[in-house]
């Protein structure tokens, strides 16, 4: 279906990267489903602060399914750290931002280890 994770943890930071995978599961809600899962934990459990992001500009989906995340454009150096191409745009969301947008979302997560 895809994939998605965190990269370059570095003390409380990290940049996300997602890909779902063919073109008929895309715009469907998995790629939104799948960022707020995945920072439910790296802000709970994983006691982040920031997570940020950079994505190609014509990638439209990309960018509105990170902003339903929360995620704000954020042209400050620590996010232009993790561009693959000059235009870029970057992108990032703090702990608390995510948390407000999303709490119904967090309550009703479980993590534990297998």
């Amino acid at each position: 279906m895809g994939d998605c994770d965190l990269r370059h943890l570095e003390g409380a930071t990290a940049e996300f990267a997602i890909l779902v995978g063919a073109r008929a599961r895309q715009a469907k809600g998995f790629g939104t489903r799948f960022s707020t899962m995945l920072h439910a934990l790296a802000f709970g459990r994983l006691g982040m602060e920031t997570v940020y992001a950079s994505v190609r500009p014509e990638n439209t989906g990309s960018l509105r399914m990170l902003q339903k995340v929360g995620y704000i454009v954020d042209a400050s150096p620590a996010a232009r750290r993790f561009v693959e191409a000059e235009d870029d745009v970057c992108l990032s969301v703090g702990a608390q931002a995510f948390a407000s947008a999303h709490r119904h979302a967090i309550e009703g997560m479980r993590f534990s280890k297998r």
